[in-house]
């Protein structure tokens, strides 16, 4: 199972772009907390997506690569699959994910996700 609890890699990254967007100084939590990254994560998503619809706008989060994600490889092992990052019902938030078809990719969130539900089939 891969730990949510270090903020390395993608938490940051997707943490201090949220902040920008809502002009929202970094939160002085401890992030190394299990669970307290995700929670700042998701919070500021929502705040984000809010803030979008308050302007009349849509969020877009555009996440591409996923089938690359360093997750998926010895030396990440352990960490958080991106994928599992994608949120499934934020309201104004809408997701472009770009992926190969690879069965480690497509089954890392749960069965009713948007992401298994809505991927394009050939």
């Amino acid at each position: 199972m891969p730990t949510r609890a270090a903020p390395t890699g993608t938490w940051p990254r997707f943490i201090g772009q949220l902040e920008a967007y809502l002009d929202d100084p970094p939160e002085a939590s401890n992030l190394s907390v299990p669970g307290a990254a995700e929670g700042r994560y998701r919070d500021l998503l929502v705040q984000a997506a809010g803030a979008a619809a308050d302007n009349g706008r849509h969020l877009v989060l555009v996440v591409d690569a996923l089938d690359e994600d360093a997750a998926y490889t010895a030396q990440g092992s352990g960490h958080t699959p991106i994928v599992t990052l994608l949120p499934p019902n934020v309201p104004y938030l809408h997701v472009i994910a770009a992926t190969r078809p690879y069965d480690h990719v497509t089954t890392a969130t749960f069965p009713q996700h948007p992401f298994r539900t809505n991927l394009p089939r050939d």
